[in-house]
């Protein structure tokens, strides 16, 4: 009976060592469930996403590097047009004829529209208006004299890669017009010569100081100016200005 028996004993011993892994890796009842119930909202999720049977595809995202774009100063580009208005101080000086002994002195305004095709120039169409002190000269004399004028200039910028102030130089012709009291009147041609400097603020405002030269001609030998005498003359101004300029 002894000897019957350790063979059972030992079967049975096997039988639970070869039951015992599989066991253990049988997953119990709640963890099948949890990943059950995972397995179906992934599955929900995706059908959500992207419905059965529906063509797609995924897009890959591109990452754009942005480039840094150069900002120009101002000074950079002085292409524009700009108008400007300006107030003058204009003196006769320097002639023998008695026209120009009559005018003295004088203040007034200008106007200015121009064009600035790049750094190094510009032309400026200009008109001037100065109302001039009077004197008697052998019995000679003129109530409210006054100087108009139309004139078209040249301005060379001297110093063009300064960008705040810029000096510069300008030639240019001009109609002249002598008056007393906007009636009796000279006309005449003649020339402008002078310098000064623009101050730029910014893009758009301008402040421009100068000094020209003017010299014309005028002829009253048809005695159309009756308080002058029958002459004619080459008369000699100088004309210091401040003008405030806006760019477009």
């Amino acid at each position: 009976m002894r000897n019957s028996s350790r063979p059972s004993l030992l079967v049975a011993v096997l039988v639970v060592l070869m039951a015992m892994p599989a066991v253990a890796t049988e997953p119990t009842d709640t963890e099948s469930s949890e990943s059950t119930l995972d397995s179906e909202l992934n599955a929900e999720e995706s059908e959500s996403i992207h419905p059965t049977n529906y063509p797609h595809r995924h897009r890959r995202r591109r990452v754009r590097h942005r480039r840094r774009r150069h900002h120009r100063r101002f000074g950079d580009k002085r292409t524009s047009m700009y108008v400007g208005l300006g107030l003058l101080g204009n003196f006769f000086f320097g002639s023998d004829s008695d026209i120009s002994k009559v005018y003295r002195g004088g203040g007034g305004f200008n106007l200015q529209l121009g064009a600035r095709f790049n750094r190094n120039f510009a032309l400026e169409f200009g008109y001037l208006a100065a109302f001039q002190e009077t004197e008697s000269v052998n019995g000679v004399s003129v109530s409210q004299g006054s100087v108009q004028a139309v004139t078209l200039d040249g301005k060379i910028f001297v110093a063009p890669g300064m960008t705040r102030i810029e000096p510069f130089v300008q030639l240019g012709v001009g109609a002249y017009l002598l008056s007393e009291a906007f009636n009796e009147e000279l006309t005449g041609v003649g020339f402008n010569l002078g310098g000064g400097v623009d101050i730029r603020f910014s893009q758009f405002v301008a402040l421009g100081l100068r000094l020209i030269y003017r010299g014309f001609h005028v002829d009253n030998s048809d005695n159309n100016y009756y308080a002058i005498p029958t002459q004619s003359a080459f008369l000699n101004t100088v004309t210091a200005e401040a003008n405030l300029q806006l760019h477009f």
